[in-house]
């Protein structure tokens, strides 16, 4: 999976198929940093058009973004604990080749 994150656009491609594509604000200078997302298309309807509001932390090689419940409230931690309807997702670093 391939996610890339420019110009306030983001994408989703599984492979060469896009999965989804959205937009996209952040504000770095809250602690922790906050992401907002709002998907345009989606291979999971329920996503189209229902901002999800998450946390992230970035590194030399690693992101980690956690969402709150589609439409619902931002996520509050790095968990995504039963019951909790977050999302955690860690993307490492593509060397461009694969």
């Amino acid at each position: 999976m391939a996610l890339t994150f420019a110009d306030g656009r983001c994408e989703v491609r599984r492979g060469e198929r896009l999965i989804r594509r959205g937009t996209y604000a952040t504000d770095p200078t809250r602690s922790p940093k906050t992401i907002d997302v709002c998907f345009t298309e989606s291979d999971v309807p329920e996503l189209v058009g229902a901002p999800l509001r998450g946390i992230y932390e970035v590194s030399a090689e690693q992101l980690r973004i956690c969402y709150g419940p589609p439409d619902g409230d931002r996520a509050r931690s790095f968990s995504a604990e039963k019951g909790t309807r977050q999302y955690l997702a860690e993307y490492r670093r593509s060397d461009g080749k694969g």
